[in-house]
Parts: C-alpha cells; structure tokens; sequence
C-alpha cells in the first residue's frame, strides 16, 4: 500500500486517534496509581474537568471520522 494513497484528513484522524487512545490510556494509569497512593482525594477533583475535555475531544473525533468517511467514500 502506497503511503500517499490516503487523503491528509484520513492520515490526520488515525493519528488523532492514536494519540487520544494513548491519552485516555495514560489519564486511567494516572487514575489508578491516585487511588493506589492513596491521593484519590485529588484525582477527584480533577476527574470532571479531565472528563468533560475528554468527552469534547471524543466528539470532535466522531465527526472528524464521520467527514472522512464521507471523503474516501467520495474519491
């Protein structure tokens, strides 16, 4: 498979994907090691900010990969 044969919007969401996975992924390690050291009382206070970004940016992503569909689809 030729590496220019994807558009740059496909290439930009799977990397935006990439990184949100690794971010979700560190924020849960992150979480648990609070818990484990005894600081939840901290991690508890962060969780709704973290979370609402979190979710903003999981929505920002839905429709970054709904307009790639639309536009490999298309071509």
């Amino acid at each position: 498979m030729n590496k220019h044969q994807h558009t740059y919007l496909f290439r930009f969401v799977s990397h935006f994907i990439k990184f949100f996975l690794l971010a979700l992924f560190g924020l849960t390690i992150a979480y648990v090691m609070s818990v484990v050291f005894d600081r939840s009382d901290w991690a508890n206070t962060l969780f709704p900010i973290v979370f609402d970004w979190m979710r903003r940016l999981g929505i920002i992503l839905l429709c970054l990969i709904a307009a790639t569909m639309v536009v490999e689809s298309l071509r």
